[in-house]
């Protein structure tokens, strides 16, 4: 279960960047959609925003890339299949 919740957290940080470069137009529609189909309310911030989503198990990277998408964003499909956990355990033997 580690395992995944850090792959979904790491692909959630890729989209949260894009999204951070996509502007204010989708950023203020991200905020709408946050509290219309999730129930969460942010302050208008990006720092906000993204603690939010990061923390929120019920916002799936997936769901978050159908709304880039429908925002008009492309989205990296080898996130979902890179394994981030992996390569972190591997990154940190090398270093010991």
């Amino acid at each position: 279960m580690a395992k995944k919740r850090f792959n979904e957290k790491i692909i959630k940080k890729h989209l949260l960047a894009q999204l951070e470069q996509a502007g204010e137009e989708v950023r203020e529609k991200l905020i709408e959609w946050l509290w219309e189909d999730h129930g969460v309310r942010v302050s208008g911030n990006w720092s906000s925003i993204e603690k939010k989503i990061l923390k929120d198990d019920s916002i799936s990277s997936r769901e978050l890339a159908v709304f880039m998408l429908g925002e008009g964003l492309k989205i990296n499909e080898e996130l979902w299949f890179t394994d981030f956990y992996s390569m972190e355990k591997s990154k940190d033997r090398k270093e010991t």
